[in-house]
């Protein structure tokens, strides 16, 4: 009786937000694919790294593909509008602005999320 109250204790607990921050973040950027190496702060399924360097890392993939995203939607848009497709167009409406080098965690963290929905938006355009 007692040790289904135990396994019952025990019950993994769902991913922080900033886990799954990360973890999509990860994800969109193809971070384990590559075979990065996994610098997990604790053990466990849901560890994540926190680390300042690992989160600019995610920043700066998902950057690029923003960027990416965004010059396929306006090439996308021209195409439709019937003008011509210039393909060395500036791409600098595209470009984030360099991360203050005292940027907390936090504050990382918000702009990978910010940078997610974006991802979404356009991905969700970029089907219609």
């Amino acid at each position: 009786m007692l040790i289904p109250l135990l396994f019952a204790g025990c019950a993994s607990h769902p991913p922080s937000h900033a886990a799954k921050i990360i973890n999509r973040g990860e994800h969109l950027i193809g971070y384990q694919e590559r075979g990065a190496p996994s610098r997990a702060t604790s053990p466990g399924p849901t560890a994540v790294d926190l680390s300042k360097e690992h989160l600019v890392e995610i920043y700066n993939g998902q950057q690029k593909l923003i960027e990416r995203m965004e010059a396929r939607q306006r090439k996308k848009e021209e195409q439709k509008r019937g003008e011509q497709v210039d393909e060395f167009s500036d791409l600098a409406e595209g470009r984030a602005m360099p991360l203050s080098d005292d940027i907390s965690s936090e504050e990382l963290l918000r702009i990978l999320e910010k940078q997610q929905s974006l991802i979404e938006a356009l991905s969700s355009t970029s089907r219609n």
